[in-house]
């Protein structure tokens, strides 16, 4: 999406931080960020949020990983690879897969999801990520994603924070993002 914007605007001097939702949150509120983009739950009267596109969950394995659908898995022993304390992915996979899991451990917590993908793919565990996130990685067959599992959305928003000066170029960004994809 940065890359569009820049190629439409010609404006170049954006700054990323990657982190967890709690944290995106907390440095909106230190005036340290001026848009977010996160996938867990916010919550603060002082925060606009605003959706801004949906997901699926995936799992996914190491290519020569023997089980090749969730149903199977379920009866499995498995280990996995989870992103941090905060994160929406891993709200997500303990509220929906490990319920529904007869025996998991946390093999490994990491706090971004191409960090993830590389352990999957080095056959370190399995994990629970967004198919948006999982398709190159898919699509280059270092990982594959399992088979069987109910459809399982996930919203993402863009947040800001209300009180916040939005400097033209800012306001730019915020409607490009609100039309992208």
């Amino acid at each position: 999406m940065l890359a569009a914007f820049q190629q439409q605007t010609g404006h170049t001097q954006q700054q990323l931080f990657i982190t967890n939702t709690a944290r995106v949150c907390a440095m909106l509120r230190d005036y340290e960020l001026d848009i977010g983009f996160v996938e867990g739950r916010v919550i603060g009267e002082d925060l606009y949020i605003m959706p801004w596109f949906e997901d699926e969950m995936c799992i996914v394995s190491a290519m020569d990983f023997a089980v090749t659908d969730f149903q199977a898995l379920m009866q499995s022993q498995s280990r996995w690879l989870l992103r941090e304390q905060g994160s929406g992915s891993r709200e997500f996979f303990l509220a929906n897969i490990a319920a529904q899991l007869t025996s998991w451990r946390t093999a490994f917590e990491l706090n971004s999801t191409e960090a993830i993908i590389n352990g999957v793919a080095a056959g370190l565990g399995l994990a629970c990520i967004s198919k948006y996130s999982a398709e190159h990685a898919v699509a280059q067959q270092r990982i594959k994603a399992l088979s069987g599992l109910e459809a399982a959305p996930r919203q993402f928003w863009l947040v800001t924070r209300k009180d916040k000066f939005q400097s033209p170029i800012l306001t730019r960004l915020i409607d490009f993002a609100a039309h992208w994809r």
